[in-house]
């Protein structure tokens, strides 16, 4: 299992030479200290096979992150507060229950009309 800030954590590494130590890193379970011994070298046979699968690992990776920005900032905006679905009002076909991505939406309930 990775540490929650691992990305932190291999940061600091790639910013270091062999034999350098890093500053204290914190950690939510305490803090670490990184120590590169050494680096080994890239093989371009492999970073050739993976540049097209990175790029677009790192292409989904900004749009998400973009995405998730724009609906911070909308939400932030707006009026609208978040609630939360009871499972039980979804079904899905085959009668399973608390599947919202896959399932049929509830029942509409009629508003309440004006006379």
């Amino acid at each position: 299992m990775e540490p929650a800030n691992s990305g932190e954590i291999m940061q600091t590494a790639s910013e270091l030479n062999e034999g350098q130590l890093s500053t204290v890193v914190p950690t939510p379970d305490g803090s670490v200290i990184v120590y590169v011994t050494k680096r080994l070298p890239i093989d371009d046979n492999q970073l050739k096979a993976e540049k097209g699968r990175l790029a677009e690992a790192l292409s989904n990776f900004q749009r998400m992150a973009l995405f998730q920005e724009w609906l911070k900032l909308r939400r932030a905006s707006s009026n609208c507060r978040a609630i939360s679905v009871d499972s039980r009002w979804w079904s899905v076909e085959g009668g399973e229950q608390g599947e919202p991505f896959s399932a049929r939406p509830p029942v509409r309930i009629p508003r309440h009309h004006e006379s």
